[in-house]
């Protein structure tokens, strides 16, 4: 479930919070699995997990899969931060304590404020994940990863830091919190920035042959991609930049320098977007590579992600 919650009479583009005095919209994640209650032995259900030797490794395990995510995509991983902890553990045990769940339990409703209130004052970005009943670290994770709205948490870019709760009781058992921020300090992100995800594989053609490919980016900046309007996100021909390709498919390309535009209208931070297009082979046969790069119309080339199709044409 996923929640978009504006700071009040403010507005700001969906994906990205700013600290107090910008404009302002925050990400909310919320996330349940209920599964089988805990085995006998492993945690005590129906109490707090307090004490620091049975809170430790779960929560440094929680870190370090959720870096483990972002190193896989390209992105830097998030430092320990002992406030955004402190609010993490706070709310995870007024979710087992309280009939509430989601992100406005307990006396403060805000997690905004609450974050504040635990000394991350001077923030610039925040986010926040929950979860109930997962009974390991992979578990929780998993089921974020599993779920758009947390993955987009997990892999924002602009969130440098983290702080994980957890605590045992309530309906579900066991309860988790996350919470993402970056300081005002921090060196910001750039606004378009991508990494390769995947891309079809192309079997050898016959002259004139045609092939339907794709290739997906992650969106690893600050800015959301959009298909439309004056700053659209497409793929460029590259090698030698803007070259007209000679796989070029008349009537579908916007181009011959630009294969694709994206397949979402608009592709938010963390998420990934999708190009597809089709490859048509010249008739004269032999080994070709295609290059290409993402490209924001009127404004910049992102980096070169070594997207490329080795292509067989054959008689």
């Amino acid at each position: 479930m996923e929640a978009w919650r504006p700071w009040p009479g403010r507005a700001r583009r969906p994906g990205t919070s700013e600290g107090p005095g910008t404009l302002v919209s925050l990400l909310l994640a919320l996330c349940v699995v209920l599964l089988a209650p805990l085995a006998t032995g492993a945690f005590a259900t129906g109490s707090l997990l307090t004490a620091p030797a049975r809170v430790v490794s779960p929560l440094a395990r929680v870190v370090e899969l959720t870096n483990a995510e972002r190193r896989a995509v390209g992105l830097a991983p998030l430092a320990a931060n002992g406030q955004l902890a402190r609010a993490a553990q706070g709310y995870a045990e007024v979710l087992a304590t309280s009939a509430c769940w989601g992100h406005a339990c307990g006396a403060v409703p805000d997690f905004r404020q609450r974050l504040v209130d635990a000394g991350y004052a001077d923030w610039r970005y925040l986010g926040e994940n929950v979860a109930g009943g997962q009974r390991t670290p992979e578990l929780v994770v998993a089921a974020w990863m599993a779920s758009p709205a947390h993955r987009a948490n997990i892999l924002h870019p602009a969130y440098t830091e983290i702080g994980v709760g957890l605590a045992y009781g309530g309906r579900l058992d066991i309860y988790w919190a996350q919470e993402f921020g970056a300081q005002r300090g921090d060196a910001p992100v750039a606004a378009y920035r991508a990494t390769w995800i995947a891309q079809a594989p192309v079997a050898p053609l016959a002259p004139s042959a045609q092939a339907r490919v794709f290739v997906d980016l992650q969106n690893t900046g600050t800015a959301t991609w959009v298909r439309d309007g004056p700053r659209p996100l497409r793929l460029g021909t590259d090698g030698a930049r803007d070259r007209a390709s000679a796989f070029a498919t008349p009537g579908e390309w916007l181009s011959a320098n630009r294969p694709a535009e994206l397949v979402q209208e608009r592709v938010p931070p963390g998420y990934v977007g999708r190009f597809a297009f089709t490859l048509t082979a010249p008739a004269t046969p032999g080994r070709y590579q295609e290059h290409f790069r993402p490209v924001v119309e009127g404004e910049r080339w992102l980096d070169d992600l070594g997207i490329a199709f080795e292509i067989d044409v054959r008689p």
